[in-house]
């Protein structure tokens, strides 16, 4: 499928397994988030509901949770809660020291310093900070008001991720997908609080397509499906979880 901006994001809900709808937010910073009935009006552009934040969000690294969207509010080190049914902001935190606008991103940047994602055990947020020397800080948060509820430090600088992924509460970091196949080059099992350099091709992110190289600036997993996401210049995709 090819989109109207070579930067955005689209996810279904990760919580409701029957909710057929596509939640869709486009370009670096943004106001709006776009709500599809199916994946088949997705496809076409129709039957779509526009939400107008009242703050405007930072990068694609969003999730939509239990009704609820979360993000990064635009030039801070805040994240905010927005209710989509009743249209009104719930709750915001600040994560202490969190770099923000391309301070700590991914390899692409578009300020991806702050990215909030969902998995089997609820909310994450992957960021770093000056004092963890930029390398990549977990946060497990609490759905409801966004308190930090646990924090793991890992050993992996942020700006050598391509992107990352929590799946079953492990952080997947990707290597640098313009080249294919991209791997898993590092993960952090929060569960057991162990970090490990990956072999050499030991997990592979199928990142192409017939168009050739596929650079994913947005990746979101959604447990119910256990499939992955993608937004790659003005394209998505779906990812089959890495497979092992």
């Amino acid at each position: 499928m090819k989109r109207w901006q070579p930067f955005g994001m689209w996810t279904k809900d990760m919580l409701f397994e029957k909710d057929g709808r596509i939640w869709v937010t486009v370009g670096q910073t943004m106001n709006e988030v776009l709500e599809h009935d199916s994946l088949a009006y997705f496809k076409t552009d129709k039957h779509y509901k526009k939400h107008v934040l009242p703050f405007s969000c930072d990068g694609n690294g969003f999730a939509v949770y239990g009704g609820y969207f979360y993000c990064n509010k635009a030039d801070s080190r805040t994240i905010a809660k927005y209710d989509l049914v009743k249209n009104v902001k719930v709750v915001e935190q600040e994560l202490p020291g969190a770099g923000y606008r391309d301070t700590f991103p991914y390899q692409y940047k578009s300020y991806s310093d702050i990215d909030i994602m969902a998995d089997e055990w609820g909310i994450w947020a992957i960021y770093s900070s000056a004092s963890n020397d930029g390398k990549i800080i977990i946060n497990k948060l609490s759905e409801i008001d966004l308190s930090i509820q646990n924090t793991w430090n890992t050993n992996f600088p942020k700006k050598n991720a391509a992107n990352a992924i929590m799946i079953c509460g492990t952080l997947f970091v990707i290597n640098a997908d313009t080249t294919y196949p991209s791997y898993v080059i590092y993960t952090y099992d929060t569960t057991q609080d162990t970090e490990q350099l990956q072999p050499n091709n030991a997990i592979m992110f199928d990142n192409t397509d017939t168009s050739g190289i596929v650079q994913v600036e947005s990746l979101r997993y959604n447990p119910q499906e256990k499939k992955l996401y993608g937004w790659s210049w003005y394209r998505q995709y779906t990812y089959d979880v890495f497979r092992t």
